[in-house]
């Protein structure tokens, strides 16, 4: 009888126990908004930092155009040469997503052979609120290949004094990258917009192998 008490007990305090939290993470972009971020790349003995600026220039009900340009350069500490720094500054990424997030149409201008595969900084969400260890699936492009991508909401974290959603994206497989952990995304939960990236990865084939890392901060 006692551990039927027991569980009884147990079962009470269930009952009113506060329901978890939900999030319904969208993308919340005013037209003419601007965010600006900071890349860095660590591999194969290069560290390379790169400036980034995100514009959203048009907002059509549920859909932004979010145009990409990059900025100034340095390699190992010393700017890249003019002529490349140049050829950087005119690449011109234009991305038409919904406010889930999910890449509608991508275009890359500016630098000859660039194709039509680079995609957005923005994390596709699910459809209605999600909660602390929600799972969901999504799709990217690399290198012109389709990769399936599982993300998990870990939690909600302060960083740099905004209220983030904190997302691990798994990728199912890129060829010559095997992650060391997933890649955590620290997501704006007022504006669904990335304001942190960290990546870590080992690169390469066989023994010409290496370490990786990509940190991405906004601004």
């Amino acid at each position: 009888m006692k551990k039927y008490a027991l569980l009884l007990a147990a079962l009470s305090l269930a009952a009113f126990a506060p329901a978890q939290k939900g999030y319904l993470l969208r993308l919340r972009l005013k037209q003419n908004e601007v965010v600006k971020y900071d890349m860095a790349v660590t591999s194969m003995g290069m560290n390379i930092d790169m400036g980034m600026k995100l514009t959203c220039t048009k907002v059509a009900g549920h859909q932004y155009t979010l145009v990409t340009t990059m900025g100034s350069m340095t390699m190992n500490g010393k700017p890249v040469p003019a002529q490349q720094a140049e050829q950087i500054k005119k690449m011109v990424v234009t991305t038409v997503v919904d406010d889930q997030g999910r890449t509608l149409s991508t275009k890359t201008t500016g630098v000859p052979g660039m194709g039509p595969d680079s995609q957005s900084t923005t994390v596709p969400f699910p459809a209605g609120p999600v909660t602390v260890g929600k799972t969901w699936t999504g799709t990217n492009k690399v290198n012109n290949m389709s990769i399936n991508t599982t993300y998990k909401f870990v939690g909600v974290k302060s960083v740099g004094g905004v209220q983030c959603a904190m997302i691990e994206s798994t990728p199912n497989g890129i060829p010559g990258m095997k992650l060391d952990k997933p890649i955590l995304t620290a997501v704006d939960l007022s504006k669904g917009i990335p304001i942190q990236l960290i990546m870590s990865a080992t690169v390469g084939q066989g023994a010409q192998t290496g370490k990786m890392t990509i940190t991405m901060k906004k601004v």
